[in-house]
């Protein structure tokens, strides 16, 4: 797993929560974990949350009890992660996914979790087999992994534009509020792979230089993301 977002820059770690609040994948994440702890009599799962960004799910989890290690390459959204309210609960490492078993090597996990486009990150059959494998490696012997990946068949990234994806967020830097205009532009879609630039000004402030950021995700087909799986072993249990 690769550093491949926009949030290894500050700003946009600290204006990620606003872009992103808690929503119905949260909620799904969380109904999960409780399901899966109901069939283990409420025992606290060991829960890995691989990408965790800034924490808000993670913490969210290690809140109900559970035992969670939250993971990112990106130093700034975990900074945002170690400093919410009891984020002091769950274990932050910074590192990549593949690297897993070097940190945790006698830490079987129960579930494994990859929200948003934590799963799309890698970009090609060899980094998504290196995660795989090291997050099979981690599995307990009825651990799940659950994980999101968007239908390429729907086109999404055909919305990236300025036009369509222009919010504005106001957020307080060195003591003053600042209004922050964000979007997405110059989506480019080239085999299942999708670039685009992510883009930030300071409304109230036009002399400061633009931000841009560049990311690339990928987009797997249902057969191929079966296939995926397969090779590594990982039983598929819903699409």
């Amino acid at each position: 797993m690769t550093d491949n977002s926009p949030f290894a820059d500050p700003l946009l770690a600290r204006l990620y929560d606003l872009q992103n609040p808690w929503g119905p994948d949260c909620d799904f994440y969380m109904t999960l974990a409780a399901d899966l702890a109901r069939g283990k009599t409420f025992a606290p799962l060991r829960i890995l949350d691989i990408g965790c960004g800034t924490g808000l799910l993670t913490t969210a989890l290690a809140q109900q009890g559970h035992k969670v290690t939250g993971l990112d390459p990106a130093a700034p959204m975990l900074k945002v992660a170690r400093a919410r309210q009891d984020g002091h609960l769950v274990q932050w490492i910074e590192t990549t996914a593949d690297a897993l078993p070097r940190h945790c090597p006698d830490q079987p996990f129960d579930l494994v979790i990859m929200s948003g486009h934590a799963f799309q990150v890698f970009q090609d059959d060899k980094a998504l087999q290196a995660t795989l494998q090291a997050i099979r490696q981690q599995l307990a012997p009825d651990g799940q992994l659950a994980f999101e990946t968007r239908n390429p068949l729907v086109q999404s990234w055909k919305k990236w534009t300025r036009e369509q994806t222009t919010e504005r967020f106001t957020l307080s830097l060195d003591g003053k509020p600042e209004t922050i205009e964000l979007w997405h532009d110059a989506p480019q879609f080239k085999g299942d792979l999708v670039s685009f630039i992510s883009c930030y000004r300071f409304v109230d402030q036009p002399e400061k230089p633009q931000g841009t950021t560049h990311s690339t995700i990928r987009f797997l087909s249902r057969e191929k993301l079966a296939q995926q799986l397969n090779v590594t072993d990982l039983r598929i249990k819903a699409f």
